[in-house]
């Protein structure tokens, strides 16, 4: 049952890889085509827009796409630069320009409205002087994490929830509306579930108070589906909780019938131990008074008569 559970999650947390390699081998390109400039401000606002929104509509993992300066400024993006993510305190935005390489942030935007998603970064570096002049960001759409482990046929009543580290949960199903952008911080078991491990299973309340078998994997912000790692150091959460009652269904239902079974083989002995003791009582009978006549005659025999000299044996 819990190997089940736990196979769940893990096609969520390939899917998320799988975002994230998607994003780097489609951010790299992008980057190489901005170096060519000295100044990435320069850049053709309309041109670069039509650029990224192309991008979006061939690449249903995301969310949004663009460029930034190195403070996280907006350039242009595959929406107007009003209706865009803010970019100012991405975590992806500072890692990719302290490293200068590609980095997946551990913050989401949740500004005005806007969807929560996962962010990630590649630097631009100047072909001309090979100086930093921005990032080409891609921000990952949460439930196609989610929706990749609905898709998998669950037990009913299951319930798959992508959450930051910080307990703002990104995607969510079912009731997508009712939940996602709500923050279970402050519930009394969100910090137990960042110090469990990824790849782990449990017994836990589900968050409209029922009990239910609890998978959970770290979404590495290397992209790598990795296990064993506590939950907290990841980058999101993905935890997929089947009720209890489905979960164990399968295993007390084998129980009922190992018990019938059991039962069926208890009620044979016991017939066969009946009908036996009394074949038994009947030989040790049998040949107890056998044994008391042959001590009161010697001639008397307890089987069919020998062949005498006046009948030879044949």
């Amino acid at each position: 049952v819990k190997a089940q559970a736990l196979s769940y999650a893990r096609i969520g947390a390939i899917e998320y890889a799988n975002s994230v390699d998607a994003a780097e081998s489609s951010l790299l390109p992008m980057a190489q085509i901005l170096s060519a400039t000295a100044n990435l401000a320069t850049e053709e606002t309309t041109a670069c827009l039509g650029f990224f929104a192309e991008f979006i509509k061939a690449e249903p993992r995301f969310l949004f796409a663009g460029a930034v300066l190195p403070d996280g400024q907006l350039i242009c993006g595959s929406t107007p630069v009003k209706d865009a993510p803010k970019f100012t305190d991405s975590n992806a935005i500072k890692t990719a320009r302290e490293t200068k390489e590609f980095a997946v942030g551990s913050t989401f935007s949740f500004e005005d409205g806007q969807p929560l998603t996962i962010e990630t970064a590649y630097p631009v570096i100047s072909a001309i002087n090979g100086t930093l002049t921005g990032m080409v960001v891609a921000n990952i759409n949460p439930a196609v994490i989610s929706e990749s482990v609905v898709s998998e046929s669950l037990p009913a009543g299951s319930v798959v929830t992508v959450i930051s580290t910080t307990g703002t949960i990104l995607a969510r199903f079912p009731e997508p509306e009712r939940w996602v952008g709500q923050s279970i911080a402050d519930s009394p078991t969100f910090p137990n579930l960042l110090g469990y491990k990824s790849g782990q299973t449990r017994e836990a309340t589900s968050l409209d108070g029922n009990p239910i078998l609890v998978a959970s994997m770290g979404l590495n912000p290397s992209g790598d589906v990795v296990e064993g790692t506590p939950l907290g150091s990841s980058s999101a959460i993905l935890t997929v909780g089947i009720p209890s009652s489905e979960a164990f269904a399968t295993v007390n239902a084998q129980m009922r019938r190992d018990m019938l079974l059991l039962g069926g083989v208890g009620i044979v002995a016991i017939v066969a131990a009946w009908f036996g003791s009394g074949f038994f009582i009947r030989q040790i009978q049998f040949y107890s008074h056998a044994t008391q006549r042959v001590a009161e005659d010697v001639n008397y025999r307890t089987g069919p008569p020998y062949p005498t000299n006046d009948h030879p044996a044949a």
